[in-house]
């Protein structure tokens, strides 16, 4: 009997042994908190994400949506932490208020990856890095190409230009960004004025304060630039609904560069789009494949990093066309 009970114990602490290596965590589990789903850009930045981090390539991906909400999203960065997730990627909605939570998630020592709008912090050490798109350097991209149409396309010489400004939601990067190269750009050229409006970067917004901007009989600007391509298609359709041809009656100038937005450059109703580039996923991999093999990381990856973009108009829109997937 004792031998009996002997063989059954050793075989019980066995089968409880081998049952941990079941169990053991294999994949590597990444939290990813989005912004939320305003625009068809966010959309296809999340979908990069989902098609990225798959159960196939070894990785589960926790993903949040928060709806345009910074409480909803820290409320999913502290869910995460206490998780005990391997890695933690935010799109902040708004720059500020990200330093508590992120000292909670490196209390713990759980990297936080910053992607596509940034932040600021008083410890930059409260996350790895940041990747996304130089948002000032797209509006100053927009302000050089307005520059050249009006001198060499603009059949109506003037001496003066008006320009609506339709802002994204306000104290975002892309908004701080774009907003800062479009206003300075625009005080740098005599005879240009600005106006500008916010509406949060969202196609409905665009279009209802474009509809009311025109039903107030003011007159009608020479160019409209709009910061992101949701809010042009919205004004778009009100300058259509009110018999007014976007593209030929006004030079119009968005930001994003979807696929929608590129068929309207070759219909004419958009003039200009600068490439604002969601596809963040397999950059990002990048990044936590170099943390994953414990590789010094500063001598490896930069504190803010570029993603590669363009701008486009009649002159080359066809060309890359066919190879736009969002």
């Amino acid at each position: 009997m004792k031998k009996f009970t002997a063989v059954l114990f050793a075989t019980m602490a066995v089968s409880l042994f081998t049952g941990c290596i079941k169990i053991k965590q294999t994949k590597t589990i990444i939290g990813f908190v989005q912004v939320g789903h305003e625009s068809a850009w966010r959309n296809a930045c999340t979908n990069s994400f989902k098609t990225t981090f798959t159960e196939s390539r070894g990785y589960e991906l926790r993903f949040f949506d928060a709806d345009n909400n910074q409480k909803r999203q820290i409320e999913a960065v502290r869910q995460l932490i206490n998780e005990d997730v391997d890695y933690i990627v935010i799109a902040p909605v708004v720059e500020t208020g990200w330093d508590e939570v992120l000292q909670e998630a490196k209390n713990v020592g759980i990297p936080v990856i910053i992607c596509d709008r940034k932040i600021k912090v008083e410890d930059e050490s409260l996350y790895v890095c940041w990747i996304g798109s130089d948002f000032e350097k797209e509006a100053q991209k927009a302000v050089e190409w307005l520059d050249e149409y009006i001198r060499t396309q603009m059949i109506r010489k003037k001496d003066v230009i008006n320009i609506l400004h339709f802002q994204g939601t306000m104290g975002s990067s892309a908004q701080l960004g774009r907003t800062q190269g479009i206003t300075t750009g625009v005080i740098t050229h005599r005879g240009w004025n600005i106006q500008s409006f916010c509406a949060n970067f969202s196609e409905e917004e665009g279009k209802n304060l474009m509809d009311d901007y025109i039903n107030l009989g003011k007159p009608l600007p020479d160019v409209i630039i709009a910061e992101n391509d949701d809010m042009g298609w919205g004004i778009v359709d009100a300058l259509e609904k009110n018999g007014i041809k976007p593209g030929e009656d006004i030079i119009i100038i968005t930001f994003d560069a979807n696929r929608k937005t590129l068929e309207y450059i070759m219909d004419g109703r958009i003039n200009c789009c600068i490439e604002c580039n969601p596809i963040l996923g397999p950059e990002i991999e990048k990044i936590i494949s170099t943390l994953k093999q414990g590789r010094i990381v500063d001598d490896v990856v930069e504190k803010e990093n570029y993603i590669t973009e363009q701008l486009f108009d009649k002159s080359n829109v066809n060309t890359y066309y066919q190879y736009r997937l969002y």
